[in-house]
């Protein structure tokens, strides 16, 4: 099942990121924009595919975990990173504020996955600012 619904989805992000390199050809600075407003939301669609994947095999108690000493500031900036876009389209500002000095002993991409699933409620909100602390 996971790999009828991922390899299209890297098809579209591995074609759209030769269109960006300009292997094909020249872009303009419009066209640049929008293939990597394409490429940027096929990678979210790919993050959601393999967080429901994830959620079965949690259901079915078969998830791999691999902890490690990990700064939380830096994984909470890599959220937000990942979740920006969702936020510039929905023309809301994103505001980060999370703790330098934590370090948590966890499996970074499980702690990853809560993050963003969790926050990205914040998103839906329309009052022109998504918060997000720690």
């Amino acid at each position: 099942m996971s790999h009828e619904l991922r390899t299209p989805l890297n098809s579209i992000i591995g074609f759209t990121g030769i269109l960006l390199q300009g292997l094909s050809g020249e872009l303009n600075e419009r066209q640049k924009d929008q293939l990597s407003r394409v490429s940027r939301s096929a990678k979210h669609l790919l993050n959601l595919i393999s967080d429901i994947i994830d959620l079965s095999k949690i259901e079915a108690n078969r998830i791999d975990v691999h902890p490690e000493t990990v700064r939380l500031q830096e994984v909470v900036a890599h959220a937000a990173d990942s979740v920006r876009t969702l936020a510039d389209d929905k023309k809301l500002k994103l505001l980060v504020d999370a703790p330098y000095d934590i370090t948590v002993y966890t499996d970074r991409k499980r702690l990853l996955q809560c993050i963003i699933l969790k926050r990205s409620v914040c998103l839906l909100c329309r009052c022109g600012k998504a918060i997000w602390w720690m």
